[in-house]
């Protein structure tokens, strides 16, 4: 194949520091291995490079923010709807000076789509160098950050390379001295419906790609998101009896609600007449795992959007008429250990349940930051006298707790 000829980002600081080169006429090949941030460990590379210095008055950076459950893992501070981000972030100028800038931006920008809406000018979000009256050119379109960076400094570099040789090398590039560092904090609103983010530096998952001419920059990050914001958190569905009061979570249990090691989590108080709702889908008699409850797993936005699913007929309830009535069980973990026993368990037609409904009321409550509940919704129910009644259905969002 024939070596193409490749220019990207280099500084000539790192080309002589770094011992990660080596001078070989040999074809090229480039290796980056994964990395957090800026970092020269990050990169292996073989490979002739020939430097020719040059320099650009401006360049684009692009950021094309995202975000994604944390399914009650263990994240340090997952990022809130309500919160503002901030970017900070230092690269090199023509004059061989850094100059840093911080950009702020809300949180939900996370959500958007991109291309969506209108692109707004959010120049006065920038801070350039700690002077609130420099500003540098910004803007925000969907999910994407739009920042010009003004007396940005490139360096060429000439490489006989061929393949993906050119992306990898750009990785290389980006990560070494042109951006010095980049970093993510976010700043939460005071709010009611504030679960797990706080004041501080989040993480963010990230991937770089650069222009041939150099001359834009493109970073790809997510953000682990908080309870109910970015999906992907489980959350069992419980049905309530006696009143149509809030479920009450005082508890805490051990049980197994997400993948992985177990944590300690908030639980439902069993006291009253609540159940939480399961299938026994390994046919073990028991409810070991929350793949079993009915919450937002499996890319749904809540239990209900789970329990809807199986409406074969739908016909908007779950009842006799669909298949998984059958094998569904109602658990009421009386002794809150979160280990189900068989007399902890009983069937619908044990309870007189004779529908639940799908249709909810999409309102999400606070208990006592314990948890959050979504709804309610509504099923019916016989009781041993006769009587047709109707119980409440809630999705509760559980949290670990220390």
């Amino acid at each position: 194949m024939t070596p193409k000829f490749l220019t990207t980002l280099l500084t000539m600081s790192s080309l002589l520091s770094s011992s990660a080169f080596a001078a070989d006429t040999k074809a090229a090949t480039t290796s980056v291995l994964p990395f957090t941030g800026p970092n020269l460990n990050d990169v292996v590379l073989d490979s002739q490079l020939v430097v020719s210095g040059s320099s650009g008055a401006l360049t684009t950076l692009d950021i094309y923010v995202s975000c994604f459950g944390t399914n009650l893992r263990s994240v340090p501070n997952p990022i809130s709807e309500y919160s503002q981000l901030f970017a900070k972030l230092r690269y090199l100028t023509v004059s061989g000076a850094y100059k840093q800038v911080e950009i702020q931006f809300p949180a939900t920008a996370t959500m958007n789509t991109y291309g969506a809406g209108a692109a707004q000018n959010i120049t006065n979000n920038t801070v350039v160098n700690g002077d609130a009256k420099v500003h540098l050119d910004a803007s925000l379109k969907g999910n994407l950050i739009r920042i010009n960076l003004s007396e940005a400094k490139t360096i060429p570099v000439d490489v006989l390379a061929s393949g993906t040789d050119f992306t990898k090398l750009s990785e290389f590039a980006v990560k070494s001295e042109f951006l010095k560092d980049i970093s993510f904090r976010q700043e939460v609103a005071t709010t009611p419906s504030q679960f797990m983010a706080f004041n501080g530096p989040v993480t963010a998952s990230s991937q770089w790609y650069v222009s041939e001419n150099g001359k834009t920059l493109t970073m790809l990050a997510s953000f682990p998101g908080e309870n109910r914001f970015c999906g992907g958190y489980f959350s069992p569905i419980v049905l309530k009896f006696d009143d149509e009061s809030l479920p009450v979570v005082n508890d805490t249990s051990y049980f197994p609600l997400f993948e992985g090691k177990p944590h300690k989590i908030s639980w439902p108080t069993f006291k009253s007449e609540t159940y939480l709702l399961t299938y026994d889908a390994n046919k073990n008699g028991k409810v070991d795992a929350g793949s079993e409850l009915f919450g937002d797993i499996n890319n749904y936005q809540d239990g209900f959007k789970n329990l809807a699913a199986y409406d074969e007929n739908k016909d908007g309830v779950i009842d006799a008429k669909d298949p998984i009535w059958a094998h569904l069980r109602l658990w009421r973990d009386s002794n809150q250990d979160g280990k189900s026993s068989a007399k902890e368990i009983k069937t619908l037609k044990d309870m007189g349940v004779e529908s639940i409904s799908l249709k909810y009321e999409n309102t999400t409550q606070d208990l006592n930051n314990h948890a959050k509940v979504v709804g309610p919704g509504e099923f019916t129910y016989r009781t041993k006298k006769g009587d047709i009644k109707k119980g409440r259905v809630w999705d509760i969002f559980l949290k670990i707790v220390p």
